[in-house]
């Protein structure tokens, strides 16, 4: 059970968790340009507002204010403050994309079903931050190696093994790569291309049958 985890993180379970809607926590992240920059940049590195609004070429005030929101609906989380910020004696606070635990198959399987919701929630906020900034900077169009599909497919008992096993093998075969690649640009004093790769298997959602929205209420005559 291989939900992610960010590199720099080593939290335990609990400790960063935001009680929040998950569908308007991934929604709020990334309707907003500058929002979801600032989720794919912290995705992948510590940062500050100060730094993030160098790269993006933003007032820092704007941006602030975005990670500071970001950070209440529990989407990004404070690491750690250099003095010296913009005001004299201020503190220049550093951000990352909300940690990770690492989840074994045991875990999730004792893992209340709210938290189950928002581990999974956190995944695919992070997929989709990645993947609509992809878009947004055009990196998609220009990516000779793209790789991107779905399929729907039914499954018996057997089957849900056999989808089981071929994660677990896709999970160790990267981590794999990613440790051979990481050997390799080491001794090469590069620091090489970052390709985001996505594990996903669920059990379909079929909205006709879930009574868990809220119903409208009788239109007014």
């Amino acid at each position: 059970m291989d939900l992610g985890m960010h590199e720099d993180g080593d939290e335990k379970f609990g400790q960063s968790w935001r009680a929040a809607i998950v569908e308007l926590a991934i929604s709020y992240a990334v309707n907003h340009p500058t929002r979801l920059d600032c989720l794919a940049i912290l995705i992948l590195r510590v940062a500050s507002a100060k730094e993030i609004a160098r790269d993006l070429e933003l007032e820092v005030s704007h941006v602030a204010h975005h990670l500071e929101e970001l950070r209440k609906d529990g989407v990004v989380e404070y690491v750690r403050g250099k003095t010296g910020g913009q005001r004299r004696g201020g503190t220049e606070r550093y951000y990352r994309a909300t940690a990770l635990p690492e989840v074994t198959e045991g875990d999730w399987l004792k893992m209340p079903h709210d938290c189950r919701r928002e581990m999974a929630g956190r995944v695919l906020q992070a997929i989709v931050a990645m993947s609509l900034s992809a878009i947004r900077c055009q990196t998609m169009e220009r990516d000779d190696n793209l790789n991107l599909g779905w399929q729907a497919v039914p499954v018996d008992e057997e089957g849900e093994g056999e989808v089981v096993d071929l994660m677990v093998e896709m999970g160790t075969r990267t981590t794999e790569i990613k440790a051979r690649n990481k050997e390799r640009l080491e001794k090469a004093g590069e620091v090489g291309t970052i390709r985001i790769l996505g594990q996903l298997s669920f059990v379909r959602a079929d909205p006709a049958e879930w009574d868990g929205r809220l119903k409208p209420g009788p239109s007014a005559s």
